[in-house]
């Protein structure tokens, strides 16, 4: 049986099939690219968890919780790869991480049995508790500048909230 395809044809044919396969030769393997959001997930045994800040670098910070009635906050760190670190909450059991600066260096609160108490993770997750003035008590920080300036409200000993300042040094 003869061939039906013309020689020009046939030629226009082989060139396309040649491009296809110089393309696939050159792209390499296809690789499917991740779209939409990604699970972070939580700490073991914990049952939610909320990322409340993002640096440059990738690095997230907020919390993982436990349980409805009653919840538990839990301070984490996820990495730029999205490896989950709880943060330690040093005179008491519970916390949220709420901001994040480019040094990597964190500001939230550590709930203690008493009071909250505004905390600064260094960019080792190493905590430090900021000191309230006397009477005052609740403090939650909520950012925190490339300068290590923490910044936040806490309540007066008449029970009104006041926004507030933590220099780097430590000093209100």
């Amino acid at each position: 049986m003869r061939n039906r395809v013309s020689t020009g044809r046939r030629r226009a044919l082989s060139l396309a099939a040649a491009v296809v396969v110089a393309t696939g030769v050159m792209t390499g393997t296809a690789r499917a690219t991740p779209i939409g959001p990604v699970d972070l997930g939580t700490l073991p045994g914990d049952d939610e968890s909320t990322v409340l800040a993002v640096n440059e670098a990738g690095v997230m910070v907020g919390l993982s919780q436990a349980g409805t009635n009653p919840r538990r906050d839990h301070p984490v760190r996820w990495d730029a790869n999205g490896q989950i670190t709880a943060l330690p909450t040093p005179g008491g059991t519970e916390g949220q991480v709420r901001d994040i600066n480019g040094n990597g260096v964190s500001a939230g609160y550590v709930l203690t049995a008493g009071t909250a108490v505004p905390a600064r993770w260094d960019a080792a997750g190493q905590a430090t508790l900021l000191q309230l003035p006397a009477g005052y008590h609740n403090a939650l920080a909520w950012a925190i500048s490339d300068t290590n300036v923490v910044v936040g409200s806490w309540s007066t000993p008449d029970n009104q909230y006041h926004g507030f300042r933590w220099n780097p040094d430590g000093t209100v």
